[in-house]
């Protein structure tokens, strides 16, 4: 039943990301689409479990590309 909260906090970040050019809330919403997915397959996953490997991901994807992300901005910036 899990699965569907994540989904629609997948939904409402994905909302969030069309509205803002920051590029952040969409590694929250990769993150949220990837516990759907495991909260589908293992389905007695405690809730601390799915938040901590939830909070871990988005900080490796967010952490992993922000240099590229900052210099794509930039260059967007200057054209």
């Amino acid at each position: 039943m899990y699965w569907i909260i994540w989904l629609c906090f997948a939904l409402v970040l994905l909302t969030v990301e069309i509205f803002t050019i920051d590029l952040v809330a969409v590694w929250f919403a990769i993150s949220s689409l990837v516990m759907v997915i495991l909260t589908a397959i293992f389905t007695d996953m405690q809730l601390i479990w799915q938040i901590v490997i939830f909070l871990a991901l988005s900080i490796v994807l967010l952490l992993s590309t922000r240099k590229l992300v900052k210099q794509l901005m930039k260059k967007r910036k200057e054209q």
